[in-house]
C-alpha cells in the first residue's frame, strides 16, 4: 500500500503530490527524539526532480485509508541515489529548532513563558521568512532561568523534560491551501483515550515486550543553581514506603536554573516521584480491530493488558497498567504500527 505525500515549497506553495510507500515515526519531542519519514522513488518517475524533493520542501503524508493521524515533515539530508530508485529523508517540524540559534543570554519565566520568548527570538533572525505563530501555550509551572547560546531545540527540550511538558510543531493550510507552521507549549501532550490493547486481540507481541530500567533513587537531595555555596539552596525528599520496599537509595542533584526554595522543592519532589519505582517501557505492535488505529497519536494515554510480562502481586505475573505513547511507527507495506509506551505511574 502507499501513501500520499503532498510536497510544498519553503514558502508554503503547494508544488504538486506524489505516491510512495513510506515507513515513518511520529515522536514525543520533548523526550529528546525527532520522528522521521523515509520513501523511495523511482529515478524513471517524472516527479523525481529536484523541485518536488528540494531540501527545506513540506510534506503531508496521508496513508490510503487515512486511518493514522498525517504525518508532517520537511525533507533534510541524507538522500541516497540507487540503481533505480532514490531514497528521500524528511523529519518531524520539529527538526527545524535546531536550525535556529540562540542568544547568549538568560532568559527567566515559567517554561511557557521562556518557550514564547525563544520562539518570538527565532522568529526575528535574519532571512527567516518562515516564521512560526505561537498558539496554545501553557503558562502554567514554577519560574526558572535558562541560560541559553545552543540551538532552540536543545533548549527547548531540556526545559520540557525538566518540568515534565510537551512541546510540538504543526501546520495549518489556509483557504488558498497555502501552508503555514504554528508550535504549541502543553502541560501534556495527549489524551486518555480509554482504549485497552490486549495482549490476543489488537496487539502483535515482538521477543523483547516490556523492560525494566533507570536508577532507583528514594531520597534526593537538591541544590539550587547559584554561582556560590553561600546562596546556594538545600533541600531532602524521601519516600519512607520505597526505602522499606527496596532499601535506601541516595542521590544528590544540582537543578539548573532554579533559584528559589520553592521551586526547589517542588522539583525535588518531582524528581523522587520518577524514581521511587523503575521506569517500565513497552514495545508492542498495534493491529487496526475496533477503532484501535482511531486512538493511536502520540502523547495519548491507553491502557495495555498483558498476560504474562511483569510481576502484579502475590506471585501473579501480567501487566495492566496505563501507558503513555512516546512513539510510534509504520510501515505502508506492513501496515499495523509499532508502538513504544511508558508505564505511567501515579504521579505521572
Amino acid at each position: 500500500m502507499s501513501s500520499r505525500i503532498r510536497i510544498y515549497d519553503k514558502d508554503g506553495g503547494k508544488v504538486g503530490d506524489i505516491r510512495a510507500s513510506t515507513v515513518r515515526s511520529w515522536t514525543l519531542a520533548s523526550a529528546g527524539v525527532i520522528g522521521e519519514c523515509k520513501f523511495d522513488i523511482s529515478r524513471r518517475d517524472s516527479k523525481a526532480i529536484e523541485k518536488y524533493l528540494r531540501y527545506g520542501n513540506y510534506i503531508i503524508v496521508t496513508d490510503g485509508d487515512a486511518r493514522l493521524p498525517e504525518w508532517v515533515g520537511v525533507i533534510y539530508p541524507p538522500r541516497s541515489w540507487g540503481i533505480s530508485v532514490i531514497t528521500v529523508t524528511a523529519y518531524q517540524l520539529e527538526k527545524i529548532f535546531q536550525w535556529r540559534s540562540t542568544p547568549d543570554e538568560t532568559y527567566s519565566g515559567t517554561p511557557g513563558s521562556i518557550f514564547t520568548q525563544i520562539v518570538q527570538h527565532t522568529n526575528s533572525s535574519d532571512h527567516n521568512e518562515k516564521k512560526m505563530m505561537i498558539d496554545q501555550v501553557f503558562n502554567g509551572g514554577d519560574s526558572i532561568e535558562e541560560k541559553l547560546g545552543d540551538d532552540a531545540y536543545s533548549h527547548l527540550q531540556y526545559i520540557a523534560e525538566a518540568a515534565g511538558h510537551d512541546f510540538d510543531v504543526v501546520h495549518e493550510l489556509d483557504d488558498n491551501g497555502k501552508l503555514s507552521l504554528k508550535t504549541n507549549w502543553y502541560d501534556r501532550k495527549g489524551y486518555d483515550t480509554a482504549m485497552v490493547l490486549q495482549e490476543g486481540y489488537n496487539i502483535d507481541l515482538p521477543e523483547d515486550i516490556l523492560e525494566e530500567s533507570g536508577d532507583l533513587f528514594n531520597e534526593v537531595t537538591g541544590y539550587s543553581d547559584s554561582s556560590s555555596d553561600d546562596s546556594r539552596l538545600v533541600g531532602t525528599q524521601r519516600d519512607l514506603a520505597a526505602i522499606s520496599k527496596y532499601g535506601l537509595y541516595q542521590v544528590s542533584t544540582v537543578f539548573d536554573g532554579v533559584k528559589n526554595e520553592s521551586t526547589l522543592n517542588s522539583s525535588i519532589l518531582s524528581a523522587l516521584e520518577l524514581s521511587i519505582e523503575p521506569l517500565k517501557s513497552l514495545s508492542v505492535t498495534a493491529v487496526d480491530k475496533g477503532k484501535t488505529f482511531a486512538n493511536l497519536e502520540i502523547g495519548n494515554l491507553i491502557t495495555v493488558k498483558l498476560q504474562n510480562e511483569g510481576f502484579m502481586g502475590d506471585g501473579a505475573l501480567g501487566l495492566y497498567e496505563t501507558a503513555r505513547i512516546m512513539g510510534m511507527e509504520t510501515d505502508d507495506n506492513e501496515g499495523n504500527v509499532k508502538l513504544v509506551a511508558e508505564v505511567q505511574n501515579a504521579e505521572s
